[in-house]
């Protein structure tokens, strides 16, 4: 926990909100990485995916959860959960451990969105694993806000991101991204390294 010491004030203080996370959406302007995964002939979505978790690797505070009786407990690996859309027009939830190869990530990744694809209903994740960050993406709206679903309000504490429609020009991509995460690990500074990791690993 010593490592945790600069923010402990910030944690005490937060934790006791009803609601204590800090939801920010803005526009992402970033090179045009599309035309790499072209080339590379890989799934822009999955590279997208691949650079956010890397990013939430290099800004720490994006790996802090509420663990045993709900201490501040640091995890050191990544489980993205992101949302996949079904031949049916619902969507269910794409589970699968981050890797910093992306080639076997891409690999392990593809195969649990198939399976994802083909399942009936809605795939859970595993109750009690904190070491998730939830991902949807909304390609179809620029939106400039939005609101994640939350179980339990004074528990907030897993990080949830959102992606919008994408819009291209003179090399540059923007689109729309949503971060929700707990005020009493992160803030708004944290949230724009988190941003500048991203695009640094996009490019």
């Amino acid at each position: 926990m010593s490592n945790f010491y600069p923010r402990e004030s910030y944690f005490n203080f937060f934790n006791g909100f009803q609601s204590p996370f800090l939801n920010i959406t803005w526009e992402v302007e970033t090179v045009d990485y599309t035309q790499r995964c072209k080339d590379l002939g890989v799934s822009s979505n999955q590279w997208l995916v691949h650079a956010l978790c890397g990013a939430c690797m290099d800004v720490p505070e994006f790996r802090w959860r509420l663990g045993v009786n709900g201490e501040p407990t640091m995890v050191n690996t990544l489980t993205p959960s992101y949302t996949t859309l079904k031949p049916d027009g619902h969507f269910n939830f794409t589970t699968v451990p981050y890797q910093e190869d992306f080639n076997e990530f891409l690999k392990v990744s593809l195969a649990a969105k198939t399976r994802a694809e083909e399942a009936p209903g809605l795939s859970l994740d595993e109750e009690g694993r904190i070491d998730y960050i939830f991902i949807t993406t909304i390609p179809w709206m620029r939106f400039t806000s939005i609101q994640h679903p939350v179980q339990e309000l004074h528990r907030v504490h897993i990080p949830s991101f959102a992606f919008g429609k994408f819009t291209r020009e003179k090399g540059k991509i923007r689109f729309p991204f949503s971060v929700q995460a707990h005020h009493g690990f992160v803030d708004g500074v944290h949230m724009h390294r988190l941003e500048e990791a991203m695009k640094g690993r996009l490019a």
